[in-house]
């Protein structure tokens, strides 16, 4: 057990060297895809206005179709983990109590499931989104495994937290911040 954490130490390191959400994203659609091999891998964003997710990254099986999609939390599966003591795990998807669809009403998601795994992100207590992992086959994910999701769930919810603060210090810096126009920096800059 030892030996396997170092990978994983190595490979959360692209996730805190990020300040770019875009960046932040992909290093962690990557780290998933390292630790574990999802039929569909799913990163979505909440929008505490909307009361809405928006899947800003997924891999796998029709990810093209996924990416930008919404959904509302109220209706999802998805939408049920919203803070770290309410995750979800099923090695056995098919026998689950809550019968919502996984992501709402018109996103089609993987046909078959049979292992589901559902993480909030969440920074300061503050819900950020989530991420999901369906398998095609049962019990597909190993203790160890779940614990490195986690682990990489928790250190991505901080890295998107924190690149949405540098996103709005960098704005703050360049704009007015009672008219939100340009400021004498910006021009400066220019």
């Amino acid at each position: 057990p030892g030996s396997t954490l170092v990978p994983y130490t190595t490979l959360f390191r692209s996730l805190n060297a990020s300040i770019n959400i875009e960046q932040v994203l992909d290093a962690t659609m990557d780290c998933v895809a390292k630790i574990v091999e999802a039929d569909q891998a799913v990163l979505a964003i909440y929008d505490r206005v909307s009361g809405t997710s928006t899947i800003l990254r997924a891999g796998g099986v029709d990810a093209d179709k996924l990416e930008g999609q919404t959904f509302s939390t109220k209706e999802s599966l998805v939408g049920w983990v919203t803070s770290p003591e309410r995750y979800l795990f099923y090695p056995d998807f098919k026998n689950r109590r809550i019968q919502k669809p996984i992501f709402g009403k018109g996103i089609k998601s993987l046909r078959q499931v049979d292992t589901f795994f559902c993480y909030p992100l969440v920074s300061a207590n503050e819900f950020l989104g989530s991420l999901s992992l369906s398998f095609k086959e049962e019990n597909a994910l190993s203790e160890h495994e779940r614990n490195a999701l986690t682990t990489l769930a928790r250190i991505a919810a901080t890295s998107i937290s924190n690149a949405d603060l540098h996103e709005k210090v960098a704005l703050m810096a360049t704009t007015d911040g009672l008219t939100g126009l340009n400021n004498h920096r910006h021009f400066q800059e220019r």
